[in-house]
């Protein structure tokens, strides 16, 4: 009896974000995150002009992007409060959200469902090839962050030498990012069961998959 009072003071004085909770409600967490950070940028979309920050001001809009998505990653990846995680994982979800109101502006809605129903059979398909096949993925993420970056880079020749993209490197990013959502949800599994680690999980997840709708629906447009 001491002792299982002894092990109940010595959790009571672990940080409600690093105490292990049951792995249902872990992923109840990291799946209410997400849809957290899919809501915010569905309400973007309905009430805040594409174009507002861009033509007030390129510079203001890009340095608000990149100062936002900075902050944030660095927040929810340095800290274990859940509280600060999720504080960062909305710096990221607004930058994107105004990324993905530019990118369907003007776009025919059936094009946009389309795009999010491709994605959502690209993400599900990626979470349960992981499930059988966990190893594979983690071997993999060296190699996706290679890519990733030779494509960027290509895609950055592309813009600023020849003035657009290529439907080849979409498809590329495509594959990038459906390999990393394969990766991010073993890593998500393997996790120990706690609030931080799941708002973090959500965090990557979101990140993946809202780059795999943005190149998806940029395929479907050409």
């Amino acid at each position: 009896m001491h002792q299982k009072q002894k092990q109940v003071q010595q959790q009571t004085r672990i940080p409600l974000s690093n105490r292990v909770i049951s792995k249902p409600l872990y992923h109840l967490i990291l799946g209410l995150t997400l849809c957290w950070g899919f809501g915010v940028n569905w309400w973007m979309v309905q009430n805040i002009h594409p174009t507002a920050f861009i033509n007030y001001s390129v510079l203001l809009f890009l340095g608000f992007y990149f100062g936002s998505f900075i902050l944030g990653c660095s927040l929810f990846q340095g800290s274990s409060n859940a509280l600060v995680s999720f504080i960062g994982f909305n710096l990221v979800v607004v930058p994107l959200g105004l990324v993905v109101n530019i990118a369907t502006d003007g776009v025919a809605t059936p094009l946009i469902t389309y795009a999010m129903e491709l994605t959502a059979l690209v993400t599900v398909t990626m979470m349960c090839l992981s499930m059988l096949f966990p190893g594979f993925f983690k071997s993999i993420i060296g190699k996706l962050a290679l890519v990733g970056l030779t494509l960027v880079a290509v895609e950055l020749v592309y813009i600023f030498v020849l003035g657009g993209s290529n439907i080849l490197i979409h498809a590329g990013m495509v594959v990038t990012f459906a390999g990393y959502i394969g990766y991010y949800w073993v890593h998500a599994c393997e996790q120990e069961p706690t609030l931080d680690n799941a708002i973090d999980a959500a965090a990557y997840l979101y990140m993946s998959i809202i780059n795999l709708f943005l190149r998806i629906l940029e395929i479907l447009k050409r």
